[in-house]
């Protein structure tokens, strides 16, 4: 059986070409509250395609790095992933990098989304996608 891995915290290191943030998830429901414009869905279209690998849209979003922590499933392994935006001229080629970690100690796996290397980069997605998010729609009713 398949156990599912809940984000525990995320941090994004120039958001929105600034701000570094870090938020802090609880297992059972979060709230994401704030004035109009200040990025609070943003944030949510930067992890949505941050774990569904959605390389074009982080290419065109305003971040340079995020970090996601994952509660451990057993033990104290702590799975995260990282992603890197290297920014090129023009930006639609930025290189998006993928850093998956199982535990914190483990040698990171590493994939940088090219156009020639997209297929392994969506089946990164897949599996992402499949395992670390709890984002049903019972939950958010």
């Amino acid at each position: 059986m398949m156990r599912n891995k809940y984000i525990d915290s995320i941090g994004i290191r120039g958001f929105l070409g600034q701000n570094n943030i870090e938020v802090r998830f609880d297992q059972s429901i979060n709230f994401i509250i704030g004035l109009n414009g200040t990025g609070k869905t943003t944030l949510i279209n930067l992890i949505r395609s941050a774990l569904n690998c959605d390389t074009r849209a982080l290419r065109g979003a305003d971040f340079e790095e995020i970090s996601i922590y994952f509660i451990p499933v057993s033990g104290k392994t702590r799975p995260n992933l990282r992603i890197i935006k290297r920014k090129t001229l023009p930006a639609v080629h930025s290189v998006i990098e993928y850093q998956y970690k199982n535990t914190s100690k483990s040698d990171p796996v590493v994939i940088k989304s090219t156009a020639e290397n997209i297929r392994y980069v969506l089946t990164l997605g897949l599996y992402l996608t499949s395992v670390t998010t709890r984002m049903s729609r019972k939950r958010m009713l």
